[in-house]
């Protein structure tokens, strides 16, 4: 019977370690180190929302203006372009 494990780990000074069930059936195992895109790109997405989040912030003031020239842009038609 073939038993697969996958996990998602943080290397740690170069060294992972996996856990195995008490009930793993085999002693002998293939192992395979892959680096974990998702992880990647959830730092990049760490990085965007401090980006976002130290970035300049809208007032009551200012989106009530945004929202004015967004619904007055929003009324024009093509053809007036």
């Amino acid at each position: 019977m073939l038993s697969a494990i996958r996990e998602h780990l943080q290397v740690i000074d170069n060294k992972i370690i996996i856990n195995l069930p008490k009930n793993f059936p085999s002693k002998y195992v293939e192992v395979i180190v892959i680096p974990d895109e998702n992880k990647i790109e959830q730092n990049t997405n760490k990085e965007l929302l401090n980006l976002l989040k130290n970035g300049p912030t809208l007032n009551e003031e200012d989106f009530k203006e945004y929202n004015e020239v967004k619904q007055w842009m929003n009324s024009w038609k093509i053809e007036e372009f």
